[in-house]
C-alpha cells in the first residue's frame, strides 16, 4: 500500500497497538495525527520513531471521555488539518464486574469505545468544515441523517 502525500489520523496512537498502526502509516509512506490522552511522553517516542521514518507527525491530545474535549479535538483535526484516512484505536478497557459496574464507568466506555468513534466517523465522512456547522446547528440532536457513500479500494498482496 502506498500512502505517499496521505494523512491518516490513529486515535490511541501514542503506545500498543495505535502505535504499531501510526508506524505502519509510516512505512507506507503516510503522515500520522498522533492522538493520546494522557501519555505525552509515549506520544513522543511514537513521533521520533515516524520521523526517523522520513514522515511527518503532529502530536494531539484529547480526553474522550469528556465531551467538549471530543467536540474540541474534531474542530482542530478537522478544521485545521489535512486528513485522508482516520483509524480509531482509541479505548478503554477497564476490569469491571456485572454486579459492581457503575453507571459512569459504563457512560466512560460507551463515549470512548462507541461514541467518540461514531463521531470522528461522521465528521471524517462530512469533511470537516460541513461537519463543524453541523455540530454548530444540531447540538441537541441525536445523530445526523447525512451520509457520503466512498469507495475504498484495497490491496490484497
Amino acid at each position: 500500500m502506498n500512502l505517499k502525500g496521505k494523512t491518516i489520523l490513529v486515535t490511541g496512537s501514542s503506545r500498543r497497538i495505535g502505535r504499531v498502526l501510526a508506524l505502519a502509516v509510516a512505512k507506507a509512506g503516510g503522515d500520522v495525527i498522533i492522538h493520546h490522552n494522557n501519555s505525552p511522553d509515549e506520544a513522543e517516542i511514537t513521533k521520533q520513531k515516524i520521523s526517523a521514518l522520513g514522515q511527518e507527525a503532529t502530536i494531539l491530545q484529547a480526553d474522550f471521555s469528556n465531551p467538549n474535549s471530543t467536540d474540541e479535538f474534531i474542530k482542530e483535526v478537522f478544521s485545521s488539518q489535512k486528513l485522508d484516512g482516520l483509524v480509531n484505536n482509541a479505548s478503554v478497557f477497564s476490569n469491571l464486574s456485572w454486579a459492581d459496574t457503575q453507571v459512569t464507568q459504563w457512560n466512560n466506555h460507551l463515549a470512548i469505545n462507541l461514541t467518540t468513534p461514531f463521531l470522528l466517523s461522521q465528521a471524517f465522512g462530512l469533511k470537516g468544515s460541513i461537519y463543524a456547522n453541523y455540530l454548530q446547528n444540531h447540538t441537541n440532536a441525536t445523530f445526523g441523517h447525512f451520509c457520503r457513500r466512498r469507495t475504498c479500494q484495497r490491496n490484497y498482496s
